[in-house]
């Protein structure tokens, strides 16, 4: 999926006319480099994190996204309190590696995704494309537009920040073509006094981008898929309803 939606936003670039053809290339060149860190690579370090954890108590139910989550809140505090009881127990879990997470790493150019991620509503084994697009697909899509947002931007694709002219002007089209977006969240009274914060604008322009390049990819993937044969226009709108479905929950 993470290399789909890089394929997606990089045949996207070209059409982004308000950019110079130094700067697509620049993107572009972020895009290709990006990585992705998903999963453990330790099971040994996973073991014993759990092990010497409060989590180790409880059992995870498998479709039951939001009571693992309460075991797991609960356990992270449990530890906290093991912690202040005994400093020389150190806890092995502040912030636990078995609550789902994805981040961005600018200085790596890498993004990092939690095995736990892997799990309903978020994911499900065996569900159609459309579901998988709606929900993990874009919450992939999100961590990859941050790298190229108002703030990502000012790294380069080694990770690297950049204080120059050219990430300067850079970064301010890009807040410049957030006026709409800016405009649009203004007018409800729950998030108008965050829009004009550098953060909160980056994470708007990644959701936004996010569920565009998340559809986009699902379209180009579903049409592979059918080949040259007719699609029902009856079950093709039911799918990408489903997408969208999934994406609000």
């Amino acid at each position: 999926m993470f290399e789909e939606l890089k394929k997606t936003v990089l045949k996207s670039i070209p059409e982004y006319n308000w950019l110079t053809v130094d700067q697509k290339e620049f993107v572009s060149k972020k895009i290709e480099k990006m990585k992705i860190h998903a999963l453990y690579t330790n099971l040994s370090d996973l073991e014993k994190k759990e092990n010497n954890s409060a989590i180790h108590r409880y059992t995870m139910e498998k479709f039951n996204y939001y009571w693992n989550k309460i075991h797991a809140i609960r356990a992270r505090y449990l530890d906290r309190i093991r912690n202040y009881l005994s400093p020389s127990d150190v806890s092995l879990s502040p912030l636990p590696a078995f609550m789902p997470s994805a981040y961005y790493q600018r200085q790596e150019n890498r993004i990092y995704v939690s095995a736990e991620f892997l799990q309903p509503p978020l994911y499900t084994d065996g569900g159609d494309i459309s579901s998988k697009f709606g929900s993990l697909g874009f919450v992939l899509g999100h961590e990859v537009l941050h790298s190229i947002s108002v703030i990502g931007i000012r790294w380069d694709e080694n990770g690297n920040i950049l204080n120059s002219e050219f990430s300067t002007a850079l970064s301010n089209k890009i807040i410049a073509k957030t006026d709409c977006l800016q405009e649009q969240y203004g007018k409800d009274e729950s998030t108008r006094h965050k829009v004009k914060k550098s953060d909160s604008l980056d994470e708007i322009v990644a959701d936004s981008g996010a569920i565009t390049m998340s559809f986009k990819t699902y379209k180009r993937l579903s049409s592979k898929l059918a080949g040259h044969g007719s699609q029902d226009p009856d079950a093709t709108h039911k799918h990408d309803q489903s997408l969208f479905h999934h994406f609000a929950q």
